[in-house]
């Protein structure tokens, strides 16, 4: 028969036996059951018969000479396979000096516990097997350097437990889907350099999670679409020779978190949002080869971190911004290839950590100020410095004098 606890108890004595003494006994037991881990051990060797007849057939079909357990850094938990990792790099924690051949078996449907799976620069080819969709708890797919093909299953964008999903360095084809929302807890996506085509689904915006998106070297095409400004934790963005058209969003300048950001090789038109200024963090800014036009507003004050900036290959008019010549921590700087009209200050001399210096094919003019020999920039290699077309006026410093190229002579233009 329960009793109850005196009132006249002191305070934290009735707490104790209240509050603390349940938890306490709670935490001493084994809490709330966990759901039970099947496993199908026909054999009664210890390890499940539908993980190990996945792992027989990728030996299978790659003709290899080894036992299932053999195959790449294999984690088992309780008889049920959690990670596979077998890599073709042999940087790789996981290189295994063998080659993967073939298509991914459909056994792959029954491996439930696998949480890690990695078959990286490997050759196995073919689509991706629907029956996927059995991973349900799978973390990391990563599949990139082989030669998998045909467009995404469906199955797998109801893979919700993903944080990291690379498909890259394959022949895939066919677009995104909507459904590419539905994975939430992605931190990297990589599907660069397959062959993708059709829009980048608005959607996207849902992966909030997202620390890497890669979609260079795609066909993809439409535009940029606005709810990328929602990817807030994105650190590296790069969608890089795709046929890309329309406006950079200025939603761009909400990803204040970003590091890298290149967008070159596509025909993206319009000027450069001035909201881009809030991108203070980050260090590669590239927007070459597009066909962007106006002038280059001037938002590089505190890009304090910014050691590349590419803008060359666009139709970018007008003075170059003076704040350019605040960033101290630069190393290249690519502006050739446009309209650009202003002289070269002093100033220039403040970029004291430039090694690469391209200028070549603008309307540059006047002269050229001295202090541009106070940067350590091999001057008389095209691979390092480019100057020529433009309207700059003799005498020319030392340093640059016989890299100068065809010059038409403007002294001065007219406000």
């Amino acid at each position: 028969m329960k009793k109850n606890i005196p009132s006249n108890l002191p305070r934290y004595i009735h707490f104790v036996a209240v509050m603390v003494l349940p938890f306490i006994l709670y935490s001493c037991s084994d809490g709330p059951s966990r759901p039970e881990i099947k496993i199908t051990d026909q054999n009664q060797d210890g390890y499940d018969d539908y993980d190990m007849a996945f792992l027989q057939s990728l030996v299978d079909s790659s003709g290899l000479d080894i036992a299932p357990l053999e195959l790449g850094v294999q984690d088992w938990n309780h008889g049920r396979l959690n990670s596979l990792c077998c890599s073709g790099d042999s940087t790789s924690s996981c290189f295994q000096a063998i080659q993967l051949t073939g298509e991914l078996p459909a056994s792959i449907g029954g491996v439930e516990q696998l949480r890690i799976l990695e078959l990286s620069d490997q050759a196995l080819s073919g689509p991706i097997p629907p029956e996927i969709a059995g991973l349900e708890i799978l973390r990391h797919l990563i599949l990139k350097g082989n030669a998998l093909n045909d467009s995404l299953p469906a199955e797998i964008y109801t893979l919700s437990a993903l944080s990291i999903l690379d498909l890259s360095q394959n022949m895939i084809s066919g677009s995104l889907s909507d459904d590419i929302g539905a994975l939430a807890d992605l931190s990297i996506l990589d599907l660069s350099e397959n062959q993708l085509q059709g829009d980048i689904p608005q959607t996207i915006g849902q992966l909030v999670n997202l620390r890497n998106l890669y979609l260079h070297r795609n066909e993809m095409t439409g535009s940029l679409p606005s709810s990328l400004g929602n990817l807030v934790n994105l650190a590296h963005f790069d969608v890089s020779y795709n046929i890309l058209e329309g406006e950079i969003p200025s939603q761009i300048g909400s990803l204040i978190n970003l590091v890298s950001l290149r967008i070159t090789n596509n025909m993206l038109s319009g000027s450069i949002p001035p909201e881009l200024i809030n991108l203070n963090q980050i260090n590669s800014l590239a927007l070459s080869d597009n066909l962007l036009d106006g002038a280059i507003p001037d938002i590089f004050t505190n890009f304090s971190n910014l050691n590349s900036l590419s803008l060359d290959q666009n139709q970018l008019s007008g003075p170059l911004p003076t704040s350019f010549w605040e960033l101290s921590n630069l190393v290249m700087l690519k502006l050739q290839g446009n309209d650009l009209t202003d002289t070269l200050p002093t100033g220039i001399q403040n970029l004291e950590n430039l090694r690469f210096l391209y200028l070549r094919d603008n309307q540059l003019f006047g002269p050229v100020p001295g202090e541009i020999c106070s940067l350590d920039v091999n001057w008389a290699d095209p691979i390092y410095f480019t100057i020529q077309y433009n309207n700059f006026c003799p005498p020319f410093p030392s340093c640059i004098e016989g890299n100068m190229g065809v010059q038409a002579c403007i002294e001065n233009r007219e406000p």
